[in-house]
């Protein structure tokens, strides 16, 4: 029996995404927890039981955090709102006062079996449970409903900065610095333009005022080789999981999304698409091997273009070896003071990008002093002994646009 009553808070605006069908279907068969939709997005469809669509609008929003923040905020987008998600305990409590805990959440996810990783013992044990063992997940994180968790996003000394400007900061999270988390980098070692919700958490649990549980319960990019079934998901049909962010695969350039009259009890998340045919049966072998073919005509110029980029790369470096690796003007993998850099192109605008671990960040969002500093400790210089950061099956599976390395600066 569920003794703590738990209330997941998501803050949408917007089309419904073809994935919010999926994330219905997941949660559907989670009725011990309630999902709280605060949007002003009609809903066309019937609703379970424990979700609860909402009507706020943007500005009734904005007007409601003014309030009980206690000035004034700045929200021009909605994905601005993500800087938010730790104050919504505050924000919505008159919406929370019967749960014993609250969460920021997504809707591009499809959980599986919630219940079983949120048990009691761990919400007993805990004020504060993140899915992911190496930084906050903005995506999905719980918080005991009490004052001090509620307010807890006030102990960062920049809170108001991040609340009142309109550029977004990943306060949810950790300031962007996933990448070098992901690597066990230890937090105090790296620089952050503000404190996030990763440098408080971390400082109240050494401190000892809350009680905090980080852990690898789901899976993210896009593997393949996912059985959804009741409620309930697989991984290679052996590990069970907390559920599957989508942030990856929803962005696949040669996604295949799914034409389905009503939503099946059981289906399988592959590499590019989702099928309800089990993937051994003859169904699901000839449509593995139908979309496999399709995919070709986005994979082959794409394999064509990695591999020119990276004999160009070369031949630049060449070119450019006499030069300063901060000035020299090519492509490739760079190495700052702590971390590992690709440097890529952006075909649109023709301006440079970083990618990083799961990230893809414009180099605006990075501080200057960090990548593109000429000074000698945080200095750029080519890795030419190291093989590419990206393979060519990275560059299909993380979505790049298939022309992203025919433009060399």
């Amino acid at each position: 029996m569920q003794k703590h009553t738990l209330a997941i808070v998501i803050v949408w605006y917007g089309k419904w995404p073809w994935y919010f069908d999926f994330f219905l279907q997941s949660v559907k068969f989670n009725p011990t927890i309630d999902f709280l939709i605060f949007t002003d997005t009609l809903v066309d469809r019937d609703l379970p039981k424990n979700v609860k669509a909402i009507n706020v609008s943007f500005e009734a929003f904005k007007s409601l955090a003014t309030q009980k923040l206690h000035f004034d905020v700045v929200i021009d987008t909605p994905y601005k709102l993500c800087d938010f998600k730790p104050a919504y305990g505050l924000i919505f409590e008159d919406y929370l006062k019967q749960y014993d805990f609250w969460g920021h959440g997504d809707v591009d996810i499809i959980f599986g079996n919630v219940r079983g990783f949120i048990t009691e013992e761990l919400l007993n044990e805990n004020d504060f449970i993140s899915v992911r063992h190496d930084f906050i997940t903005g995506f999905f994180a719980l918080f005991r409903n009490n004052e001090t968790m509620n307010t807890l996003f006030t102990k960062s000394k920049d809170y108001k900065k991040v609340f009142t400007t309109v550029k977004h900061f990943c306060f949810d999270e950790c300031n962007f610095l996933q990448p070098y988390l992901e690597k066990s980098i230890p937090l105090t070692q790296l620089q952050s333009e503000i404190e996030s919700m990763e440098h408080v958490v971390n400082k109240a649990t050494i401190e000892g005022l809350i009680r905090s549980h980080f852990d690898y319960m789901i899976v993210e990019s896009n593997p393949g080789n996912l059985r959804w079934k009741n409620g309930e998901l697989f991984y290679k049909e052996r590990f069970e999981v907390l559920f599957y962010h989508l942030i990856r695969f929803k962005k696949l350039p040669f996604l295949v999304l799914p034409i389905w009259r009503s939503m099946p009890d059981i289906f399988y998340i592959h590499k590019f698409y989702l099928s309800y045919h089990h993937p051994k049966s003859v169904f699901g072998i000839a449509e593995a091997i139908r979309l496999n073919i399709k995919s070709l005509s986005y994979k082959m110029p794409t394999w064509i273009n990695w591999h020119r980029f990276k004999i160009l790369s070369a031949l630049k470096l060449v070119a450019n070896k006499k030069h300063s690796p901060a000035t020299a003007t090519f492509s490739g993998r760079y190495k700052s003071h702590n971390s590992f850099v690709t440097i890529g192109i952006d075909p649109k605008d023709n301006k440079l990008f970083l990618l990083e671990g799961m990230q893809v960040t414009p180099l605006k969002q990075i501080k200057s002093q960090e990548f593109i500093s000429t000074s000698v400790r945080c200095r750029l210089t080519f890795s030419h002994g190291n093989s590419p950061h990206f393979s060519v099956e990275d560059v299909f599976n993380y979505g790049f646009d298939k022309k992203i390395f025919n433009k060399l600066p």
